[in-house]
C-alpha cells in the first residue's frame, strides 16, 4: 500500500472514531467522551495534514483554476456567455471550478477509463515524442478525442457527455503543461524521484504540481489571473497559439528531459534550485491559458 493510502485510512479511522464517541450517545455520556475527542483531534489534525499536503495527481487545483480564469479572460462577451451556459449545463456554476472536476472523478467508477488520459509515457532513451505521440488511451488521443465530443461529433473510443468533454479537454490541456504529464513511466513520471525540499520530503512530480505554481501565483490565484492576463503581449498570444497539442506535448517533454538534467545528485534541493523554475513554470501556465482561450473561441465560435 502506498503512502498515501495508509495515510487516507488511517485519516478515516480517525473521523469514524471521533463518529462513535458522540453518535446516539446521551449527554452525560458525550460529556465523557469530549475527553477522548480532545485527545484525537490534534492526531486528526496531524493526519489531515499529512493528508492534504501529498502530492495531487495533476497541477494541484488552484493552477487549473488559474489556467481555465485566464483563457476566460481571453474570450469575448458573447463566446463568456456561451461558455457559461455549457459550464452551467455540467452542474457548474463557474468555469475555473468545473476545471477541476477532471481530476475528482478519476476513482469513480463511471470515469475510471480517463486515469490513463491525463499523462503519457515516452521511452527513456528517447531524444523527442516520436512514435510516442501516436499512442493510444493517454493525453494526446483524450484531447483529440474530447475535442470531437466537444463540438457534438460522437466517440467510438470514450463515452461521454458533450459537457464533460469540455470540462475534461480544458482540464487535459492544462495537465499537457505540466512537464511531467510528458515523461517516463520507469518512474512514474517522477512521482517514484524522493527530493529533500528545505528538509521536508517531496516528489518530483508533487513539487511541480504544487510548491512551484505556489511560488510564481502567489496565495490568491484570481488576482494573479486578472494580472498575468493584462500582461500578455499579443506576440506572445501568435507565437504560443501556434502549433498544436503534439507540438506542445513536445515543447513539455524538452522540458522534462532538461529538469532531469539538472536534479541534484544527493535529492536535497533549496530555495536557489527551486527559484531556477520560477519563470519556466509561470510561462507554462500561461502558454495552457493563452492555448485554451484560443480551443475555446474554435469551440465556441466567434461570438457572433
Amino acid at each position: 500500500m502506498t503512502s498515501s493510502k495508509i495515510i487516507r485510512t488511517v485519516f478515516i479511522i480517525l473521523i469514524n472514531a471521533i463518529g462513535r464517541c458522540v453518535k446516539n450517545r446521551p449527554l452525560e455520556s458525550k460529556k465523557r467522551h469530549g475527553g477522548y475527542i480532545l485527545v484525537l483531534w490534534p492526531l486528526l489534525g496531524l493526519f489531515a495534514g499529512l493528508f492534504y499536503g501529498l502530492p495531487a495527481n495533476a497541477w494541484s487545483q488552484d493552477p487549473h483554476r488559474l489556467i481555465c480564469e485566464i483563457a476566460w479572460l481571453e474570450l469575448a462577451p458573447p463566446q463568456r456567455k456561451q461558455l457559461a451556459e455549457r459550464v452551467k449545463a455540467s452542474g457548474h456554476s463557474r468555469f475555473n471550478d468545473s476545471c477541476v472536476w477532471a481530476d475528482k472523478v478519476r476513482q469513480v467508477p463511471r470515469y475510471r477509463f480517463s486515469g490513463p488520459l491525463h499523462y503519457m509515457n515516452v521511452p527513456r532513451g528517447n531524444a523527442r515524442l516520436g512514435a510516442s505521440a501516436e499512442c493510444d488511451d493517454c493525453i494526446l488521443e483524450a484531447l483529440r478525442e474530447m475535442r470531437k465530443i466537444a463540438v457534438g461529433t460522437p466517440s467510438k473510443r470514450y463515452q461521454t457527455t458533450q459537457a464533460e468533454a469540455l470540462l475534461m479537454l480544458a482540464h487535459l490541456l492544462g495537465d499537457l503543461h505540466q512537464p511531467l504529464h510528458v515523461g517516463f513511466a520507469d518512474d512514474k513520471g517522477g512521482n517514484a524521484i524522493n527530493l529533500s525540499v528545505n528538509g521536508k520530503p517531496w516528489s518530483l512530480h508533487g513539487l511541480w504540481d504544487n510548491a512551484l505554481p505556489r511560488r510564481v501565483t502567489g496565495r490568491n490565484w484570481q488576482v494573479t489571473a486578472r494580472r498575468w492576463q493584462a500582461e500578455i503581449t499579443d506576440e506572445q498570444r501568435q507565437h504560443w497559439s501556434a502549433g498544436n497539442e503534439t507540438r506542445w506535448a513536445e515543447e513539455s517533454f524538452q522540458l522534462t528531459r532538461e529538469i532531469y538534467t539538472r536534479l541534484p545528485e544527493n535529492g536535497r534541493v533549496d530555495d536557489s534550485w527551486l527559484n531556477q523554475y520560477n519563470d519556466p513554470v509561470r510561462e507554462q501556465l500561461l502558454k495552457a491559458a493563452v492555448r485554451l482561450g484560443v480551443e475555446l473561441k474554435a469551440l465556441l465560435g466567434h461570438g457572433q
